[in-house]
Protein backbone atom coordinates (compact mmCIF):
# COMPACT_ATOMS: atom_id res chain seq x y z
CA UNK A 1 0.00 0.00 0.00
CA UNK A 2 1.37 3.37 -0.49
CA UNK A 3 -1.00 5.80 1.56
CA UNK A 4 -3.73 4.69 4.68
CA UNK A 5 -6.17 7.60 5.73
CA UNK A 6 -7.41 7.83 8.92
CA UNK A 7 -10.63 9.67 9.45
CA UNK A 8 -10.97 10.63 12.87
CA UNK A 9 -13.96 10.51 15.45
CA UNK A 10 -13.92 13.52 15.87
CA UNK A 11 -15.50 14.34 12.61
CA UNK A 12 -18.43 12.90 12.97
CA UNK A 13 -19.60 15.78 15.48
CA UNK A 14 -20.12 17.76 12.41
CA UNK A 15 -22.39 15.97 9.66
CA UNK A 16 -22.56 18.25 6.74
CA UNK A 17 -18.39 18.75 7.00
CA UNK A 18 -17.94 14.95 7.29
CA UNK A 19 -20.08 13.83 4.32
CA UNK A 20 -18.89 16.27 1.85
CA UNK A 21 -15.35 14.90 2.88
CA UNK A 22 -16.60 11.76 2.27
CA UNK A 23 -17.94 12.82 -1.28
CA UNK A 24 -14.70 14.24 -2.17
CA UNK A 25 -12.64 11.05 -0.69
CA UNK A 26 -14.91 8.62 -3.10
CA UNK A 27 -13.16 10.97 -6.00
CA UNK A 28 -9.63 11.71 -4.77
CA UNK A 29 -9.00 7.68 -3.47
CA UNK A 30 -10.39 6.46 -6.60
CA UNK A 31 -7.77 4.23 -8.13
CA UNK A 32 -5.04 4.88 -5.27
CA UNK A 33 -3.40 1.98 -3.78
CA UNK A 34 -4.82 2.57 -0.34
CA UNK A 35 -6.50 1.56 3.00
CA UNK A 36 -9.22 4.05 4.77
CA UNK A 37 -8.86 4.03 8.67
CA UNK A 38 -11.54 4.86 11.09
CA UNK A 39 -11.24 6.33 14.47
CA UNK A 40 -13.43 5.77 17.49
CA UNK A 41 -15.74 8.98 17.49
CA UNK A 42 -19.02 8.69 19.96
CA UNK A 43 -19.18 4.90 19.81
CA UNK A 44 -15.36 4.94 21.60
CA UNK A 45 -16.70 7.76 23.78
CA UNK A 46 -20.05 5.31 25.08
CA UNK A 47 -17.20 2.97 25.77
CA UNK A 48 -15.06 5.41 28.11
CA UNK A 49 -18.70 6.37 29.85
CA UNK A 50 -19.21 2.88 30.63
CA UNK A 51 -15.81 1.62 31.77
CA UNK A 52 -15.62 4.73 34.31
CA UNK A 53 -18.87 3.52 35.53
CA UNK A 54 -18.63 0.01 36.01
CA UNK A 55 -14.55 0.01 36.76
CA UNK A 56 -13.91 -2.57 33.89
CA UNK A 57 -11.13 -3.44 33.47
CA UNK A 58 -8.01 -2.32 30.47
CA UNK A 59 -8.22 -5.13 29.06
CA UNK A 60 -12.30 -5.34 28.32
CA UNK A 61 -12.19 -1.72 27.58
CA UNK A 62 -9.53 -2.01 24.81
CA UNK A 63 -11.70 -4.61 23.14
CA UNK A 64 -15.19 -2.59 23.05
CA UNK A 65 -13.07 0.19 22.24
CA UNK A 66 -11.90 -1.75 18.79
CA UNK A 67 -15.34 -2.90 18.15
CA UNK A 68 -16.42 0.83 18.57
CA UNK A 69 -13.90 1.99 15.88
CA UNK A 70 -15.40 -0.84 13.74
CA UNK A 71 -18.57 0.64 14.27
CA UNK A 72 -17.15 4.09 13.00
CA UNK A 73 -15.96 2.26 10.02
CA UNK A 74 -19.37 0.70 8.91
CA UNK A 75 -20.40 4.10 9.04
CA UNK A 76 -17.89 5.41 6.87
CA UNK A 77 -18.23 2.62 4.24
CA UNK A 78 -21.84 4.12 3.98
CA UNK A 79 -20.74 7.38 3.14
CA UNK A 80 -17.59 6.88 1.26
CA UNK A 81 -18.86 6.27 -2.27
CA UNK A 82 -17.55 2.96 -4.04
CA UNK A 83 -15.75 1.88 -0.50
CA UNK A 84 -16.02 -2.06 0.60
CA UNK A 85 -15.31 -2.42 4.26
CA UNK A 86 -13.13 -4.88 4.74
CA UNK A 87 -11.48 -6.97 8.05
CA UNK A 88 -7.88 -8.12 6.87
CA UNK A 89 -4.92 -6.45 4.97
CA UNK A 90 -5.44 -9.56 2.44
CA UNK A 91 -8.76 -8.16 1.32
CA UNK A 92 -8.05 -4.47 1.49
CA UNK A 93 -4.71 -5.61 -1.30
CA UNK A 94 -7.26 -7.55 -3.42
CA UNK A 95 -9.58 -3.90 -3.86
CA UNK A 96 -6.66 -2.29 -4.84
CA UNK A 97 -7.03 0.07 -7.66
CA UNK A 98 -10.65 -1.05 -8.11
CA UNK A 99 -12.36 0.06 -4.82
CA UNK A 100 -11.41 1.69 -1.85
CA UNK A 101 -10.82 -0.17 1.53
CA UNK A 102 -12.21 0.46 4.95
CA UNK A 103 -10.77 -1.41 7.53
CA UNK A 104 -12.29 -2.70 10.29
CA UNK A 105 -9.64 -3.02 12.70
CA UNK A 106 -10.77 -4.90 15.51
CA UNK A 107 -9.71 -8.65 14.24
CA UNK A 108 -5.98 -7.59 13.10
CA UNK A 109 -5.18 -5.98 16.15
CA UNK A 110 -6.62 -8.25 18.83
CA UNK A 111 -4.95 -11.15 16.88
CA UNK A 112 -1.70 -9.56 17.06
CA UNK A 113 -1.87 -7.89 20.38
CA UNK A 114 0.32 -5.05 19.15
CA UNK A 115 -1.32 -2.24 20.58
CA UNK A 116 -1.09 -1.74 24.86
CA UNK A 117 -4.58 -2.08 26.25
CA UNK A 118 -4.82 1.76 27.61
CA UNK A 119 -6.98 4.79 26.03
CA UNK A 120 -3.05 6.15 25.11
CA UNK A 121 -2.75 3.81 22.38
CA UNK A 122 -6.35 4.96 20.47
CA UNK A 123 -7.72 5.10 16.93
CA UNK A 124 -4.22 7.57 15.53
CA UNK A 125 -2.13 4.49 16.91
CA UNK A 126 -4.28 1.84 15.15
CA UNK A 127 -3.89 3.54 12.05
CA UNK A 128 -0.22 3.72 12.55
CA UNK A 129 0.37 0.22 13.17
CA UNK A 130 -2.02 -0.72 10.03
CA UNK A 131 0.22 1.60 7.58
CA UNK A 132 3.37 -0.20 9.29
CA UNK A 133 1.95 -3.87 8.64
CA UNK A 134 1.14 -3.12 5.18
CA UNK A 135 4.80 -1.46 3.93
CA UNK A 136 2.78 2.06 3.22
CA UNK A 137 4.82 4.92 2.24
CA UNK A 138 2.53 7.41 4.16
CA UNK A 139 0.00 7.94 6.79
CA UNK A 140 -2.49 10.76 6.94
CA UNK A 141 -4.26 11.68 9.93
CA UNK A 142 -7.67 13.31 9.29
CA UNK A 143 -8.49 15.32 12.26
CA UNK A 144 -10.77 18.81 13.12
CA UNK A 145 -7.50 20.46 13.90
CA UNK A 146 -5.65 22.68 11.15
CA UNK A 147 -2.32 20.53 12.78
CA UNK A 148 0.23 20.57 15.10
CA UNK A 149 -0.14 23.87 17.49
CA UNK A 150 3.32 25.60 18.23
CA UNK A 151 3.51 25.14 22.03
CA UNK A 152 5.56 28.76 22.11
CA UNK A 153 2.70 30.14 19.52
CA UNK A 154 -0.59 28.67 19.74
CA UNK A 155 -1.44 30.62 17.21
CA UNK A 156 1.19 29.07 14.50
CA UNK A 157 1.04 25.80 13.16
CA UNK A 158 4.25 24.09 12.96
CA UNK A 159 4.90 22.87 9.34
CA UNK A 160 7.33 19.51 10.49
CA UNK A 161 7.36 18.41 13.75
CA UNK A 162 10.56 15.46 14.14
CA UNK A 163 9.17 12.89 16.44
CA UNK A 164 11.33 13.17 18.97
CA UNK A 165 9.77 16.21 19.67
CA UNK A 166 6.23 14.83 18.91
CA UNK A 167 5.36 13.91 22.90
CA UNK A 168 5.52 17.24 23.94
CA UNK A 169 2.90 18.29 21.24
CA UNK A 170 0.49 15.50 21.35
CA UNK A 171 -2.72 17.82 22.11
CA UNK A 172 -4.28 16.50 19.03
CA UNK A 173 -2.40 13.01 18.67
CA UNK A 174 -2.48 9.60 20.77
CA UNK A 175 0.15 9.54 23.68
CA UNK A 176 1.76 6.66 21.85
CA UNK A 177 1.80 7.14 18.73
CA UNK A 178 5.22 8.55 18.69
CA UNK A 179 6.39 5.08 20.01
CA UNK A 180 4.17 2.98 17.24
CA UNK A 181 6.17 5.45 14.82
CA UNK A 182 10.10 4.65 16.00
CA UNK A 183 11.93 3.49 13.24
CA UNK A 184 8.91 3.41 10.57
CA UNK A 185 10.13 5.24 8.37
CA UNK A 186 6.59 6.66 7.65
CA UNK A 187 5.98 10.15 6.63
CA UNK A 188 2.69 11.15 8.84
CA UNK A 189 0.16 14.11 7.93
CA UNK A 190 -1.94 15.76 10.14
CA UNK A 191 -4.67 17.59 8.51
CA UNK A 192 -8.51 19.23 9.24
CA UNK A 193 -10.71 17.62 7.35
CA UNK A 194 -13.22 20.47 7.91
CA UNK A 195 -11.24 21.81 5.15
CA UNK A 196 -11.63 19.31 2.77
CA UNK A 197 -9.39 20.70 -0.11
CA UNK A 198 -6.33 20.44 2.34
CA UNK A 199 -7.17 16.79 2.74
CA UNK A 200 -7.15 16.27 -1.30
CA UNK A 201 -4.27 18.25 -1.56
CA UNK A 202 -2.04 15.97 1.14
CA UNK A 203 -3.63 12.91 -0.74
CA UNK A 204 -2.25 14.36 -4.27
CA UNK A 205 0.88 15.74 -2.72
CA UNK A 206 0.37 19.20 -2.78
CA UNK A 207 1.17 21.95 -0.35
CA UNK A 208 -1.43 22.56 1.81
CA UNK A 209 -1.97 23.90 5.79
CA UNK A 210 -0.90 21.05 7.91
CA UNK A 211 1.91 19.47 10.15
CA UNK A 212 4.41 16.59 8.82
CA UNK A 213 5.93 14.61 11.29
CA UNK A 214 9.35 13.19 10.21
CA UNK A 215 10.05 10.05 11.50
CA UNK A 216 13.56 9.44 9.63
Amino acid sequence: MDLVVKIGGSLCKYPKELRELCRGLSEWLRGENCIVTPGGGPFADVVRQVQRVYALSDDSAHEMALLAVDQYGLMLSELIEGSVPVRTLAEAKKLSGRAIPVLLPSNLIMSSDSLEHSWDAGSDCIAAVVAKECGAKRLVLVKDVDGIHDPEDPSKILRRVPLSSLESMRACLDVALARILKDSGLECVVVNGLVPQRVRAVIKGSDAVCTIITTT
